[in-house]
């Protein structure tokens, strides 16, 4: 999702009234302040993915880049890294959510996630090592199911744990658990708002960032 930021139009009506140094500076200082804009837009489309997505991982805060302008071409590129717009795309566009290399999303069900609310890498190769533990369909949910204990005929109830057949990852519910739910991809019901963020923030940023950059490059002037 590019947004490009251009002022090839939106400087001839600052031209107008400027010295001769500073329309000689001109070009510098449109590459320049663009380039602030996109920055100012950067910045804001990383708050928003902040504020839409309170969980998201670094990797998709950070996902936000430009293509700085240049003297000569004073268009700026703000981009979303290619794997993040993959998945943030619905989100703006309309849709369902992105599954990638996925088969289903997985629902954490009883299973701890970690602070962004997933699961940790390789969970289901770890539940499906375990003896007590299945894939499959049940009651018409599919997913990742845990057996309950059975305690060995004739043992005692209090020895099971002495014994360590039964721990804290045991189920000790009488009846089978539901550990993770595997789900089709539904249909988003967040709005990203990409362009509208980076509209608002062009528009709040513009007059004081073309300020600063003609400053600074009528200070830079030979």
């Amino acid at each position: 999702m590019p947004i490009e930021i251009s002022v090839r139009a939106d400087f001839k009506s600052v031209i107008k009234g400027l010295s001769d140094l500073a329309y000689k500076q001109l070009p510098f200082a449109q590459a320049q302040a663009v380039t602030a804009i996109a920055r100012s837009v950067q910045k804001a489309e990383s708050d928003q993915i902040k504020k839409v997505f309170p969980t998201a991982t670094p990797f998709t805060q950070k996902s936000v880049g430009i293509v700085p302008a240049r003297k000569g071409n004073p268009v700026a590129t703000v981009y979303l890294k290619d794997i993040a717009a993959q998945y943030l795309a619905p989100f703006e566009e309309g849709g369902t959510h992105f599954l990638g290399n996925k088969a289903a999303i997985l629902d954490p069900i009883n299973q701890q996630t970690n602070q962004y609310g997933n699961l940790p890498l390789r969970t289901i190769a770890r539940l499906k090592g375990r003896p007590d533990v299945f894939i499959g369909l049940v009651k018409g949910v599919y997913g990742v199911w845990q057996r309950p204990y059975t305690r060995p005929k004739g043992q005692r109830r209090d020895t099971s744990k002495k014994l360590g057949r039964v721990t804290k990852a045991t189920n000790t519910t009488g009846h089978l658990k539901l550990l993770v739910r595997f789900e089709e991809p539904k249909e988003v019901n967040q709005h990203f708002g990409w362009e509208e963020t980076a509209k608002n923030a062009v528009a709040a940023n513009w007059h004081k960032d073309f300020d600063d950059a003609m400053a600074k490059a009528l200070a830079t002037a030979k």
